[in-house]
């Protein structure tokens, strides 16, 4: 997942207002994927069913590459800022702190990766 999300915003067509709401629509889904994917990790953990320890190795740092403290840093939102005049637009849509504006804002708050990656 950590992986699929950006690969998959990056390859989104972007350009026109449709194009540009898809990709937000898309982007506001990630925290349901989020809790859907910790979920069904949870699951096969008390199951017993995990998959092998080196497959999840890199995961938390792969996740944590995600986190960022500007909006404008993420690569998810380079569609955003990749046009001329889009900066500024972008900006106004992700005010400081993520809070309030059209896009969304991601981060990891209570996800405790020495919980989540077993030893």
């Amino acid at each position: 997942m950590q992986q699929d999300v950006p690969r998959v915003i990056a390859q989104m067509p972007s350009g026109t207002v449709r194009e540009d709401e898809d990709i937000i629509a898309r982007l506001r889904a990630v925290p349901v994927l989020v809790h859907q994917t910790i979920t069904l990790l949870e699951r096969g953990l008390a199951a017993g069913i995990t998959p092998p320890q080196i497959t999840l190795r890199d995961v938390p740092e792969q996740a944590q590459n995600l986190v960022v403290t500007e909006p404008l840093t993420s690569p998810m939102l380079a569609a955003f800022v990749a046009l001329p005049g889009r900066d500024r637009e972008c900006r106004s849509a992700a005010p400081a702190g993520g809070r309030g504006g059209r896009l969304p804002r991601f981060c990891c708050a209570g996800v405790s990766t020495a919980e989540r990656v077993p030893a």
